[in-house]
């Protein structure tokens, strides 16, 4: 499976909405890979940029509208979970949204990181990342576990989960940040 992100496409005559394809593995293709999905996020709005970044791991999709504005605020950014057989076999259904940086140009979802049951949004205009988990594998259940953010320029422009789950890695003006999951207690 591979997920690749146009966001400038023009979606129903609204400029710079933003879409993405998905592509699975077929040995009839001359290519290899036939696109048989595109996805839009269900709010979708002008100049919102949907697409523009995305993380897959397995069954799990989460995407980014980094310039979408949320309640006036402009470019505060949205990030979506999609989930593979949510409302039907093979397909792709939006199961969750999330837009809690809550201030104009924090660009939240700028950066995106998934792995397992952990995901992580960036927020460099707000300095901040922020980490959801889900209850079960497979589960639509998201919630927000903790928001990083030390006092550094563009905190959350890159990010990275280390394969268990354990560390998470922000990358912020000129830094890099390690976070332990548990250090310094539990759901710390």
């Amino acid at each position: 499976l591979m997920a690749a992100g146009a966001p400038f496409y023009d979606l129903d005559g609204t400029t710079s909405r933003g879409v993405v394809y998905l592509f699975r593995r077929e040995s009839t293709s001359s290519t290899g890979w036939t696109q048989f999905k595109r996805l839009a996020a269900s709010d979708g709005e002008e100049f919102d940029r949907f697409g523009e970044q995305l993380a897959l791991y397995r069954d799990t999709l989460v995407v980014a509208a980094p310039r979408k504005d949320i309640g006036g605020e402009s470019s505060q950014g949205q990030v979506y979970v999609f989930l593979r057989n949510a409302g039907g076999t093979d397909n792709w259904g939006e199961v969750a949204s999330f837009a809690d940086s809550g201030g104009g140009f924090d660009q939240f979802g700028e950066a995106l990181a998934i792995h397992g049951n952990t995901f992580v949004a960036g927020a460099p205009g707000a300095n901040s990342a922020y980490v959801y988990t889900r209850t079960a594998v497979g589960g639509t259940n998201w919630s927000l576990a903790k928001t990083l953010g030390p006092s550094v320029n563009d905190f959350g422009i890159s990010l990275d989960i280390r394969d268990d789950e354990q560390r998470i890695i922000v990358g912020g003006d000129d830094d890099v940040f390690t976070f332990d999951r548990n250090a310094g207690g539990p759901d710390n």
